[in-house]
């Protein structure tokens, strides 16, 4: 959103998610997409105003599901079956 602010800054094309978050919106006001982009709000700060009572409905979902753990590796087992993390080889390399 940073290239938002500055026009110096060229132009992305980012494909957007049109805002069908339903239950998932945690702001009070979604950004808007106007014509493929998002209209910068020109309230203060970055523009928005979080709706505490929805984000601490997610986090009490969180808890719920028991989300708490993290395996950053799993997409890329689906890829390279038996892959494991080695800090001492690249990411991406196969084989």
């Amino acid at each position: 959103m940073y290239a938002a602010f500055d026009p110096v800054i060229p132009r992305r094309h980012v494909r957007l998610i049109p805002p069908e978050e339903g239950d998932a919106r945690l702001t009070r006001e979604p950004l808007e997409i106007v014509g493929g982009q998002v209209a910068v709000p020109e309230r203060p700060g970055l523009g928005i105003e979080l709706d505490i009572a929805q984000v601490e409905a997610a986090h009490t979902l969180y808890r719920e599901v028991g989300g708490t753990a993290r395996d950053d590796a799993a997409a890329t087992r689906y890829l390279v079956p038996g892959w494991t993390y080695d800090p001492k080889r690249p990411s991406f390399e196969r084989g």
